[in-house]
């Protein structure tokens, strides 16, 4: 299974970003937004 994209560049480095990927069956799926961190305890 290959986890590769066509386009793997959604963002400009230089914006807010707008879109993000999430992986759902192993399929790429475009979310809009920015992705939630991960990191937090809350």
């Amino acid at each position: 299974m290959s986890l590769a994209v066509d386009e793997p560049i959604l963002n400009n480095p230089f914006e807010e970003p707008k879109e993000y990927r999430v992986y759902e069956e192993g399929q790429p799926k475009r979310m809009s937004g920015r992705r939630p961190a991960g990191h937090l305890n809350i």
